[in-house]
């Protein structure tokens, strides 16, 4: 080494033969090393008069047999206040150009000791990012890599019980963790003790400060807002202290009305067959005041603030989308709204009395945001901050995976718990809350899949005392033309491998007949109906699958359907039985084999050439009934047909005329006795009636004759 090259402060141990560590302090007065001129000269002194310096002041600490120092070392503490490195990424050559050197930690530091930026993205008017607060790990150059590595056990509740923690709110330290467990009352009232890897929490947070001419600032004093197209003004100015957390690209937030609050999009995008006003008050409502974001300001020579200016002018929420420009309005708030509607002061948001500006704010907290992203390997070099760009990219897969694993021989011993969504309000929650939401970008084949479950566990269960226990809904526009559907359950069946499905049930949303251009509403429901439909794998599991889905929809035989809204099709014409219900197997789907109709009023009815018939108990057809169109009759459809008499356990009324081809036999014949006006009253030939003294028979038409009856 070279001794003149020792910093001051510095402790170094250099190993002779002696077995004693040399140390060299330096003098903190001189800047200069003890240590110094000519190195040899100095080692060959100390060494002849080790004997007495070895553990004195300014001398050597001394060995023991083992190595160890025999005297404690004692160093002093130092703040670092401006800023400060360690390590070291070299410069070189790139695709985008040289990569300056760079520490490989930077601690309030943004900028190398050249004085030269780092490659990091500026935020609105040059350099913005607050870097007397920044700690950061490599990224300063693009290929200058890092890695952070966290060793805990927690070993007791609180803040203690977590190794990594992320807070982001306006709290201190002093705020806790929601890791509780332990102590009496954990102890007593819960029933684990709780670690953590890491905690992330964040949620609502204050604005840093509010200026308003009804909020007071921590010394007593109120500050008048004076708007203008750009900013605003202060009287009296802010305070110094306030001013130390103003930055470029502050996010501020007004109390003054933008827009009507009906006139902001509601999050309504879960239930986007609503209009915009529908359920107002029920989904999410964006602040409808206006905002902006600081570029710069005006201080006063005491450090207070007397007026900010904004990067470009007031705006609000979705500007574009419903004032039909993403142009600055020019507007001065409290003095115009966007929409014309009437000023005044928010109730909802803020609530407060005058005219006031919220300074560092966000309106939607994510306590964790992950992003994986797989680019076409076919791109192109980047700029200085991705030189490589994403030429020849090699990743292709993106996952995310929790590997909950239990090695416990003891059956019922160890609990694994996945994903876990607790959802609690102190009053409902807006319409557009949910649990869990997947989309698929109109590309994923597949949205939720379970396997290897326990045997005959349920993979979906949805257990509360309240609303459904399991709810399905499919949104879209059904199409006009006939067969046209909207697919909301496909349920098909454990094939063999590299075969299709055994079978398949689809409850589906169908378009029976052709729906106008511009329907009413009824012709839009009579056009359609709701099925429930099995589909079989063409008599057998050994076809091959054609689709990425093992149950194919698009091959097998169509089997059993419960069909509500049915239509049937008579003569390439539609009847439909309007809110009633149908059961149907085999055909077509647009022509289905009805079996059974129900109307709205409860009528039933059998499906066009549809019969009834009865089954012995080894299911052998034993009586059944069938309609003859063309002959207008009900026939034993069982024996052959107009042969065999038909025979009535029970009695029979019967409102209108009985006609038979064959005999009737009966036990007996029971007649409402009537009389003929005369014997040329209206009758038809082989007709008979009876009186108390008299058996008529009409032997022609419009002839009566008669007989005398007698007692015996």
């Amino acid at each position: 080494m070279t001794v003149s090259n020792l910093a001051k402060g510095l402790l170094v141990s250099v190993p002779i033969a002696l077995g004693v560590a040399w140390c060299a302090a330096g003098d903190t007065s001189t800047k200069t090393p003890l240590i110094y001129q000519n190195a040899n000269d100095q080692f060959a002194s100390l060494v002849q008069n080790a004997s007495s310096v070895i553990n004195q002041p300014n001398g050597i600490a001394g060995l023991d047999g083992t190595g160890n120092v025999t005297v404690p070392l004692r160093t002093t503490t130092a703040s670092l206040s401006v800023g400060g490195s360690s390590g070291q990424f070299t410069a070189m050559p790139n695709y985008g150009g040289t990569e300056r050197s760079a520490p490989v930690l930077s601690i309030f530091q943004g900028k190398d000791a050249a004085g030269n930026d780092w490659d990091v993205p500026r935020d609105l008017d040059g350099n913005n990012i607050p870097w007397s607060k920044v700690i950061m790990l490599g990224g300063q150059r693009a290929d200058n890599d890092a890695f952070l590595w966290h060793f805990g056990q927690p070993v007791a509740g609180g803040l203690q019980a977590v190794v990594d923690a992320v807070y982001m709110n306006g709290m201190a330290a002093g705020q806790g963790s929601g890791v509780t467990a332990g102590q009496w009352w954990g102890l007593v009232n819960y029933g684990e003790l709780d670690a953590v890897a890491r905690e992330e929490r964040t949620g609502s947070a204050p604005p840093k400060f509010v200026a308003s001419s009804a909020i007071k600032d921590p010394s007593g004093n109120t500050h008048t807002v004076t708007f203008t197209a750009t900013g605003a003004s202060f009287s009296p100015a802010l305070p110094a202290y306030w001013a130390k957390f103003i930055v470029p690209g502050m996010n501020i937030v007004t109390n003054e009305r933008a827009v009507a609050l009906t006139k902001l999009w509601q999050n309504n995008w879960l239930m986007s067959w609503l209009p915009n006003t529908a359920g107002l008050g029920t989904f999410m409502q964006p602040p409808n005041t206006w905002m902006g974001t600081i570029s710069s300001w005006t201080t006063n020579p005491d450090g207070t603030v007397s007026s900010i200016q904004l990067d470009t002018g007031w705006a609000v929420y979705f500007q574009k989308q419903f004032l039909g420009s993403d142009h600055p309005t020019r507007l001065v708030p409290g003095q115009a709204t966007a929409d014309g509607s009437p000023v005044g002061l928010d109730t909802i948001f803020s609530n407060i009395s005058a005219p006031a500006i919220l300074f560092g704010v966000y309106t939607k907290a994510f306590p964790n945001y992950q992003l994986c992203e797989i680019d076409d390997p076919a791109q192109t070099h980047g700029d200085i901050n991705a030189p490589n760009g994403q030429l020849y990219n090699q990743v292709h897969q993106c996952a995310n995976e929790w590997d909950f694993v239990s090695h416990n021989k003891t059956p019922y011993a160890a609990t694994l718990q996945g994903l876990t969504v607790n959802l609690n309000g102190d009053a409902p929650l807006a319409n557009d809350s949910f649990g869990f939401l997947l989309q698929g970008g109109g590309a994923a084949p597949m949205g939720y899949v379970a396997t290897n479950m326990a045997p005959n566990a349920p993979t979906f269960y949805a257990p509360g005392p309240n609303g459904w226990m399991s709810s399905l809904f499919a949104y879209g526009d059904l199409g006009q033309q006939p067969g046209s559907f909207i697919g909301l359950l496909h349920l098909g069946f454990a094939p063999r491998p590299g075969a299709n499905y055994a079978g398949s049930v689809r409850f589906v949303q169908y378009r029976d007949t052709m729906m106008s251009d511009n329907p009413d509403p009824d012709q839009n429901t009579r056009s359609q109906s709701v099925r429930l439909m099995y589909t079989d794998a063409d008599g057998g599991n050994s076809g091959t699958p054609t689709t990425r889905f093992p149950w194919d929809p698009n091959i097998g035989n169509l089997g059993g359907q419960i069909i509500w809204n049915p239509s049937i099709k008579v003569s390439d014409k539609f009847k439909p039985f309007f809110h009633g219900i149908g059961i149907a197997a085999g055909g077509s789907a647009e022509a289905p084999n009805y079996g059974l109709i129900v109307d709205n009023k409860g009528n039933a009815f059998l499906g066009v050439g549809g019969q009834l018939n009865f089954l012995s108990a080894s299911g052998q057809p034993i009586l059944g009934w069938g309609w003859s169109p063309g002959n207008g009759t009900l026939y034993d459809n069982v024996r052959t047909s107009f042969v065999n008499s038909v025979q009535m356990q029970q009695g029979a009324s019967i409102q209108g005329d009985v006609k038979a081809s064959a005999t009737i036999t009966a036990r007996g014949y029971i007649e409402t006795l009537t009389t003929p006006s005369s014997s040329s009253a209206a009758c038809t030939r082989g007709q008979f009636t009876d009186d108390a003294d008299y058996h008529y028979v009409c032997v022609a038409a419009n002839h009566w004759k008669r007989v005398a009856l007698s007692n015996f």
